[in-house]
């Protein structure tokens, strides 16, 4: 009887150590990353709270889609980097405080999210990808010189990664301005203007779920070339 007593506690001993010894793994592989040391991405969903942006014909304010762009666009990438928003809801944040946000964080890339309005005025479909540059090529902006200026050509070596992804499906142009909103981040920094709400088509696009998560996609796509890292993690 204590021999029979004795193998049973042996055994139940066993079984607890094994326990504690396997590695556990529930429903974990989807978010588990490959890479160690995840880069950091800031995002920066243009406007919000009482700055609209602009307002396309179908009543989509370009706040809101900058928003919806913003977390598809985490999605996709939350496995493999640290994501950061310079904000997570419908509130107003000042372009100071914006560059403030990102700023506290090192080592990053800053990508601010925006509708077409100003720049893609009249030419529905396109993207524009602007970044940093106290010379303006295009446009006639003042010329500044800001901190940014440092990264000018990281900010365009993103910029590029990004437009080859893109123009496969769209028409996308890059151009250099001294935005006042990218001179004050410092880290490589580019702008993204999607589409034209202006335009009837793009503002029946811009409001689709599938045409949101496609653009999120191919934004990604662009951020894993940039980072030469493997784009077979997107989903």
């Amino acid at each position: 009887m204590q021999i029979k007593t004795f193998h049973n506690i042996t055994a139940l001993l066993l079984l607890i150590t094994i326990c504690i010894l396997m590695p556990v793994n529930i429903n974990t592989r989807a978010e588990t990353s490959i890479y160690t040391n995840k880069p950091l991405i800031i995002i920066d969903p243009g406007h919000g709270g009482k700055d609209c942006g602009a307002q396309g014909l179908s009543g989509l304010k370009e706040k809101d889609f900058n928003l919806s762009l913003a977390f598809a666009l985490k999605r996709k990438l939350k496995k493999d980097f640290k994501i950061v928003f310079t904000r997570e809801a419908d509130y107003f944040a000042g372009i100071n405080s914006r560059a403030d946000k990102a700023n506290s964080n090192k080592d990053g890339i800053f990508i601010s999210l925006h509708t077409g309005s100003v720049f893609t005025q009249n030419k529905t479909g396109n993207f524009l990808i602007g970044y940093y540059s106290s010379q303006p090529e295009k446009n006639n902006f003042p010329e500044i010189d800001t901190i940014n200026r440092k990264h000018t050509q990281n900010s365009k070596k993103l910029a590029k990664s990004i437009y080859q992804v893109l123009s496969e499906k769209n028409t996308v142009s890059i151009f250099s301005a001294p935005f006042r909103m990218l001179g004050s981040v410092n880290m490589p920094a580019i702008i993204i203007e999607a589409d034209n709400m202006n335009s009837p088509e793009g503002s029946i696009r811009l409001k689709h779920p599938d045409y949101i998560e496609k653009t999120a996609k191919s934004i990604s796509m662009g951020i894993f070339k940039y980072f030469k890292m493997d784009q077979q993690q997107i989903f």
